[in-house]
Protein backbone atom coordinates (compact mmCIF):
# COMPACT_ATOMS: atom_id res chain seq x y z
CA UNK A 1 0.00 0.00 0.00
CA UNK A 2 1.24 3.19 -0.72
CA UNK A 3 1.47 5.78 2.28
CA UNK A 4 1.23 9.53 2.33
CA UNK A 5 2.62 11.86 5.27
CA UNK A 6 1.26 15.11 5.30
CA UNK A 7 3.08 17.64 7.38
CA UNK A 8 1.84 20.83 8.14
CA UNK A 9 4.22 23.65 9.05
CA UNK A 10 3.77 26.43 10.99
CA UNK A 11 3.97 29.89 9.18
CA UNK A 12 7.76 32.05 10.21
CA UNK A 13 5.28 35.11 10.44
CA UNK A 14 2.03 35.21 12.49
CA UNK A 15 1.35 37.91 10.55
CA UNK A 16 1.30 35.96 7.02
CA UNK A 17 0.16 32.31 8.12
CA UNK A 18 1.10 30.46 5.93
CA UNK A 19 0.26 26.20 5.89
CA UNK A 20 2.85 24.26 4.26
CA UNK A 21 2.44 20.17 3.29
CA UNK A 22 4.65 17.58 2.54
CA UNK A 23 3.75 14.35 1.47
CA UNK A 24 6.04 11.50 1.44
CA UNK A 25 5.50 8.13 0.25
CA UNK A 26 7.12 5.93 3.13
CA UNK A 27 6.56 6.17 6.65
CA UNK A 28 10.37 5.74 7.15
CA UNK A 29 10.91 9.48 6.11
CA UNK A 30 8.86 10.50 9.38
CA UNK A 31 12.13 11.97 11.37
CA UNK A 32 13.22 13.62 8.64
CA UNK A 33 9.92 15.68 8.46
CA UNK A 34 10.60 16.68 11.97
CA UNK A 35 14.15 17.39 11.37
CA UNK A 36 13.05 19.49 8.34
CA UNK A 37 10.65 21.49 11.04
CA UNK A 38 7.36 19.87 10.69
CA UNK A 39 5.11 20.29 13.90
CA UNK A 40 2.64 17.04 12.87
CA UNK A 41 2.90 14.06 10.35
CA UNK A 42 0.06 12.21 9.44
CA UNK A 43 0.73 8.68 7.45
CA UNK A 44 -2.48 7.76 5.68
CA UNK A 45 -3.00 6.99 2.01
CA UNK A 46 -5.80 9.33 0.44
CA UNK A 47 -5.18 12.65 2.52
CA UNK A 48 -8.68 12.62 4.24
CA UNK A 49 -6.43 13.45 7.52
CA UNK A 50 -5.56 16.81 5.89
CA UNK A 51 -8.99 18.11 5.89
CA UNK A 52 -8.77 19.01 9.74
CA UNK A 53 -6.02 21.66 8.39
CA UNK A 54 -7.79 23.38 5.50
CA UNK A 55 -9.17 25.10 3.61
CA UNK A 56 -5.94 25.44 1.57
CA UNK A 57 -5.00 28.29 -0.63
CA UNK A 58 -2.49 25.87 -2.81
CA UNK A 59 -1.44 22.49 -2.46
CA UNK A 60 1.33 20.59 -4.65
CA UNK A 61 -0.31 17.49 -5.28
CA UNK A 62 1.97 14.07 -7.23
CA UNK A 63 0.59 11.00 -6.16
CA UNK A 64 -2.78 10.99 -7.82
CA UNK A 65 -6.01 8.69 -7.76
CA UNK A 66 -7.76 8.98 -4.51
CA UNK A 67 -5.43 11.74 -3.19
CA UNK A 68 -5.73 13.96 -6.09
CA UNK A 69 -9.66 13.83 -5.25
CA UNK A 70 -9.20 14.64 -1.63
CA UNK A 71 -6.97 17.88 -1.97
CA UNK A 72 -9.67 19.30 -4.56
CA UNK A 73 -12.21 18.87 -1.93
CA UNK A 74 -10.05 20.87 0.66
CA UNK A 75 -9.25 23.95 -1.27
CA UNK A 76 -10.26 27.08 -0.07
CA UNK A 77 -13.04 29.63 -2.19
CA UNK A 78 -9.41 30.60 -4.90
CA UNK A 79 -7.33 27.88 -3.88
CA UNK A 80 -5.15 26.12 -6.62
CA UNK A 81 -4.42 22.26 -6.94
CA UNK A 82 -1.08 21.47 -9.29
CA UNK A 83 -0.85 18.05 -9.90
CA UNK A 84 2.65 17.38 -11.58
CA UNK A 85 2.28 13.78 -11.51
CA UNK A 86 -0.03 10.29 -11.12
CA UNK A 87 2.85 8.67 -8.59
CA UNK A 88 -0.52 5.88 -7.78
CA UNK A 89 -0.90 5.05 -11.58
CA UNK A 90 -4.66 5.35 -10.44
CA UNK A 91 -7.55 7.68 -11.91
CA UNK A 92 -9.45 10.31 -9.77
CA UNK A 93 -12.48 9.92 -9.14
CA UNK A 94 -13.03 13.42 -8.68
CA UNK A 95 -17.34 14.83 -7.34
CA UNK A 96 -17.36 18.14 -9.28
CA UNK A 97 -20.46 19.36 -7.64
CA UNK A 98 -18.20 19.60 -4.46
CA UNK A 99 -15.93 22.09 -6.42
CA UNK A 100 -18.71 24.02 -7.30
CA UNK A 101 -19.55 24.66 -3.41
CA UNK A 102 -16.53 25.78 -2.75
CA UNK A 103 -16.19 28.71 -5.17
CA UNK A 104 -14.17 28.87 -7.96
CA UNK A 105 -11.28 26.58 -6.48
CA UNK A 106 -8.77 25.85 -9.91
CA UNK A 107 -6.42 22.28 -10.79
CA UNK A 108 -3.54 23.05 -12.92
CA UNK A 109 -1.52 20.50 -14.77
CA UNK A 110 2.03 20.56 -14.47
CA UNK A 111 4.67 18.98 -16.65
CA UNK A 112 8.31 20.10 -16.63
CA UNK A 113 8.84 19.33 -20.58
CA UNK A 114 5.72 21.55 -21.44
CA UNK A 115 6.51 24.50 -19.04
CA UNK A 116 9.98 24.14 -20.85
CA UNK A 117 8.21 25.50 -24.30
CA UNK A 118 7.45 28.54 -22.19
CA UNK A 119 9.85 29.29 -20.56
CA UNK A 120 13.97 28.61 -21.00
CA UNK A 121 15.18 26.11 -17.99
CA UNK A 122 18.01 28.11 -17.32
CA UNK A 123 15.59 31.12 -15.99
CA UNK A 124 13.79 28.70 -13.82
CA UNK A 125 17.66 26.58 -12.64
CA UNK A 126 18.52 30.52 -12.08
CA UNK A 127 15.90 30.78 -9.55
CA UNK A 128 16.44 27.48 -7.72
CA UNK A 129 20.04 28.19 -7.54
CA UNK A 130 19.35 31.57 -5.70
CA UNK A 131 16.41 30.07 -3.31
CA UNK A 132 19.56 27.55 -2.40
CA UNK A 133 22.35 30.20 -1.89
CA UNK A 134 19.82 32.34 0.06
CA UNK A 135 19.29 29.54 2.42
CA UNK A 136 15.83 29.09 0.73
CA UNK A 137 15.63 25.65 -0.22
CA UNK A 138 17.92 22.91 1.69
CA UNK A 139 18.55 20.18 -0.61
CA UNK A 140 18.90 17.05 1.20
CA UNK A 141 21.36 14.93 -0.43
CA UNK A 142 21.79 11.23 0.46
CA UNK A 143 24.03 9.50 -2.44
CA UNK A 144 27.15 10.90 -3.61
CA UNK A 145 29.02 8.53 -5.80
CA UNK A 146 31.66 8.54 -8.34
CA UNK A 147 29.96 8.97 -11.93
CA UNK A 148 30.88 5.65 -13.26
CA UNK A 149 28.49 4.43 -10.47
CA UNK A 150 25.50 6.31 -12.85
CA UNK A 151 23.76 3.40 -14.03
CA UNK A 152 23.46 1.65 -10.43
CA UNK A 153 22.14 5.17 -8.29
CA UNK A 154 19.99 5.56 -11.67
CA UNK A 155 18.30 2.34 -10.88
CA UNK A 156 18.01 3.57 -7.16
CA UNK A 157 16.21 6.40 -8.12
CA UNK A 158 14.03 4.65 -10.18
CA UNK A 159 12.84 2.47 -7.81
CA UNK A 160 12.82 4.77 -5.28
CA UNK A 161 15.33 3.40 -2.94
CA UNK A 162 16.75 7.07 -2.31
CA UNK A 163 14.97 9.67 -1.22
CA UNK A 164 16.71 12.91 -1.40
CA UNK A 165 19.21 13.86 -4.35
CA UNK A 166 21.39 11.98 -5.98
CA UNK A 167 25.21 13.54 -6.88
CA UNK A 168 27.54 12.04 -9.30
CA UNK A 169 30.95 13.59 -9.32
CA UNK A 170 33.03 13.53 -12.28
CA UNK A 171 37.05 13.55 -11.73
Amino acid sequence: MRQVVLVTLRARSQAHPVRRSLRLRQDKHRSQAFADGAHEVHVEPSLAAAHQFGPFDLILESVGGVALANALTMLSRQGVCVSYGNSSRDVAPIDVSKLYLTGSPRLEAMFLVSEMQHEAPSIGLSRLVHAVEVGLIRPRIEVEAPWEEVDSIARQLFNRQIAGKAVLNIS
